[in-house]
């Protein structure tokens, strides 16, 4: 997982490609990732997305993890990402983290079927 300080550019030139990278870089691991909240800190208390406590994050959490690191705009990493787990986008990103028998597998493969739709963007 790349540190969290490499994201830092100028937020006008992060495609969404980039953030969701950056996302995947954040639920790299299975303990990097949590449900039922945002953000939680190390010993699973939850915590703001903002917190430097915070060692886990939901996939919505990581990308507003990323916007408040970054600056960068996250609206089309997000459409990207609602595209990639409904075809319409109606499924809400908290919705699909916090879904009973999801597995780090499958959010992985989610985040990386989004990035191909950002990268035809």
């Amino acid at each position: 997982m790349s540190s969290q300080s490499d994201w830092v550019q100028s937020p006008a030139k992060m495609s969404p490609a980039e953030v969701l990278g950056c996302v995947r870089d954040i639920l790299g691991t299975e303990r990097t990732w949590c449900q039922g909240a945002m953000a939680r800190a190390r010993d699973g208390r939850k915590v703001q997305y903002t917190d430097p406590a915070a060692r886990q994050f939901s996939l919505d959490g990581a990308l507003f993890r990323v916007q408040h690191i970054t600056k960068a705009p996250i609206q089309q990493a997000q459409h990207c990402l609602l595209r990639a787990i409904h075809p319409r986008g109606e499924v809400p990103l908290p919705s699909f983290n916090d879904a009973e028998g999801l597995s780090h597998a499958a959010l992985q493969r989610t985040i990386e079927k989004a990035l191909k739709f950002a990268e035809a963007l």
